[in-house]
């Protein structure tokens, strides 16, 4: 608990200019003061504390000039409330002196701010005071566009799509998560073709039971708002539950037609058809309708002109115990004009849906209605079986009630039936005992429902106190999980640095490579520049992954000259992809190439040379020769080549001879063999 008093001389024009004195008592019995501090340092003490009563002698002391009491109450934390301590449950004020001298709270003469903030303190522990609610027990949650759209380029209409999806996705989470919690609420969607620019649900249920609802939930990157509506009138709330509920008055029946929606309109008819007012306003609240509404008299039928009837209807309609009525087929805006063609002083659409509404509801039950307006009832027994007959009873019946209401039960003593005349006398007398009732407990109905609004109060506070409970359990469970959660971070945190770790390091590696080759590349350009020499690509070993390697570092382009250092290893899959860049020529610093790399190399004519004999100056990873080595090389592979070319033929040529030889040897051997036969048989 903590109270406060303002100190003498003090001006409500700044924060700083309100000086005040408070008294602090934990829960654990730990007391604090402050003497002489702001407005803004008491601010500051209430978020660091979180008191769950904030109490004084005068709530309009601690208000800044034009400053309205539910404007400070959203400074202060959710489950912090404001209390009066000298406000009687009448609402009667009481003057602070005589409430210490009754509770025997001890104070040296006139009490010092700081004493009569102790006081205040006192008291409320004593439940001695008021509790100033300034907010309905409803909420607003309102679903907005991440940022403002505006005139802009190609760009714009790709911005305003993706607003509108971003609106729309954030309605779906928010309508899954009041459904999953059985929350009852009305949307007013405002959606579009992409999605939905804006939206609003109204809930029935405190703020800060929606904020639990939605604790842990994200729903950026739209923007969200939770709004309890402000009260017209602030209502005192008694710091217990023991709670005295004065008994309503009864008026005349009505009949409430309610359009629902961000602009809520309502029209209200008496049961003989006239049109008692209308009203339209901007948000709403069921409390506001309420109040708005009692102003004509006791509903007994709320109408909807749309079907299915929405929440806030439904829910108005439950808490005055009233039947609900909505036209079968919706009504068409012509229908609508025809219906309220005779007032012609509706402001807005929303008045008109509404008292077209209650028309159409009171043009069903007319008939009816007209029959108990002809009968010879009283003005006020006609309005009672009017009710009635709304209710679902025959015409008949009600009359026969609200006649019997006003009899007096007869004070004769009964007598032995003996004949039939007797039962029937009997049963009829029965039948109008039972119409009476029924006609009384009609008239009591908002005592009853006083009767509910005293238990419905008792177990708010109960709740209250059942969610305080509930909010220390979840904080020691969520310290608990936090723990666990933030360990689990910092592991998965440390096992990114270690990663982030190896990848700079060998990021710095291969940029530390990049710099050395860079150095080596301008040192051979350089001595290439100085002394007319031609660069070489040096392949460290005859293999795919080297030649890749070679390719992303150097790039091999057609024409250049490459060294192969270890031509081992390689076949003709390995030639291929080499020949395939078309080097100019290749030199081998072991002359061990396989004989099916000889062959791909020999069908590209690219030519290969042993580089032993050159002049190639070797720089790490290029290497150089003179232009006369190369020359030289060059003449030396096409004198090899010529002469291994005219091997070639010569090896063809001597084939072709050898074979015609010994064609021809067959040929002669033939015909000699022939010729010797025949000489034989002419001897003979």
């Amino acid at each position: 608990m903590l109270g406060f008093d303002i100190l003498p001389m003090s001006k409500p024009n700044s924060e700083q200019s309100i000086r005040i004195s408070a008294f602090l008592q934990l829960e654990d019995g730990t007391q604090k003061q402050w003497v002489n501090i702001s407005r803004h340092k008491l601010l500051q003490i209430i978020h660091k504390y979180k008191p769950r009563i904030v109490g004084t002698d005068n709530v309009q002391e601690i208000l800044l000039r034009n400053e309205s009491m539910a404007r400070f109450h959203r400074k202060l934390p959710t489950n912090t409330n404001i209390a009066q301590a000298n406000i009687t449950r009448t609402g009667k004020p009481i003057e602070i002196k005589s409430l210490f001298k009754r509770y025997n709270i001890k104070s040296n003469g006139k009490a010092s701010p700081l004493e009569t903030a102790r006081g205040i303190v006192e008291l409320i522990n004593k439940d001695i005071g008021m509790i100033i609610d300034v907010y309905e027990d409803e909420t607003l949650v309102k679903i907005s566009q991440p940022r403002r759209t505006s005139k802009g380029g190609w760009s714009q209409s790709r911005y305003e799509r993706q607003n509108e999806e971003v609106v729309l996705h954030a309605v779906d989470k928010v309508q899954d998560k009041l459904r999953l919690n059985d929350v009852i609420f009305d949307a007013n969607i405002a959606k579009t073709k992409y999605g939905a620019k804006n939206a609003v649900f109204h809930t029935f249920l405190p703020r800060e039971k929606i904020l639990k609802i939605f604790k842990g939930v994200n729903l950026k990157p739209a923007k969200v708002k939770f709004i309890s509506p402000a009260r017209r009138t602030p209502k005192l709330k008694p710091l217990n539950s023991d709670i005295n509920i004065k008994h309503v008055s009864y008026q005349r029946r009505i009949i409430v037609g309610i359009d629902p929606g961000t602009t809520v309109g309502g029209a209200v008819m008496d049961l003989r058809g006239k049109v008692l007012g209308t009203f339209s306003r901007r948000e709403m609240t069921k409390a506001e309708i309420i109040y708005e509404v009692t102003d004509y008299g006791i509903p007994v039928a709320f109408c909807s002109d749309v079907s299915p009837i929405p929440n806030l209807v439904s829910k108005l309609a439950a808490t005055f115990d009233a039947e609900l009525y909505s036209p079968k087929v919706l009504l068409s805006k012509v229908d609508k004009r025809d219906l309220t063609k005779d007032y012609p002083d509706l402001r807005n659409n929303h008045e008109m849906d509404a008292l077209s509404a209650a028309i159409k509801a009171y043009n069903l039950l007319k008939p009816k209605l007209d029959k108990v307006e002809s009968s010879h009832l009283k003005n006020h027994e006609k309005d009672i079986a009017k009710a009635l007959v709304i209710r679902g009873m025959t015409v008949a019946d009600a009359i026969d009630a609200a006649k019997t209401r006003e009899k007096r039960e007869s004070s004769e003593q009964e007598k032995p039936i003996t004949q039939e005349s007797d039962i029937n006398q009997a049963l009829q007398n029965r039948i109008d005992n039972l119409l009476k009732y029924l006609a009384q407990s009609e008239s009591t109905l908002g005592y009853l429902r006083g009767k509910i609004g005293e238990l419905e109060n008792s177990l708010e506070t109960q709740q209250s106190i059942n969610f305080r409970l509930v909010k220390k359990i979840d904080d020691l469970r969520d310290a608990n999980i936090l723990k666990a959660l933030k360990d689990d971070l910092v592991s998965e945190k440390i096992r990114e640095i270690n990663s982030l770790r190896k990848l700079l390091a060998q990021k710095n590696q291969r940029e530390q490579n990049m710099k050395s080759l860079i150095t080596e590349l301008r040192k051979s350009l350089w001595i290439s520049l100085q002394e007319g020499k031609y660069p070489i690509k040096i392949l460290s070993k005859f293999s795919a992954n080297e030649i890749a390697k070679l390719e992303r570092d150097y790039s091999i382009k057609e024409g250049d000259i490459l060294l192969i250092l270890d031509s081992s290893g390689g076949g003709r899959l390995t030639a291929i992809q080499l020949a395939e860049y078309k080097p100019r020529i290749v030199f081998l610093n072991m002359d061990n190439l396989s004989p099916e790399a000889q062959s791909v190399f020999s069908n590209y004519e690219i030519p290969i040379i042993s580089a032993e004999g050159y002049n190639i100056q070797i720089l790490d990873t290029i290497a150089l020769i003179h232009p006369d080595d190369l020359n030289r090389s060059i003449n030396n592979y096409n004198r090899i080549h010529q002469k291994k070319k005219i091997q070639e033929q010569r090896s063809k040529l001597m084939g072709a001879i050898n074979d015609y030889r010994y064609e021809r040897s067959r040929f002669f051997s033939s015909i000699q063999r022939d010729y010797d036969d025949h000489e034989t048989e002419n001897e003979v």
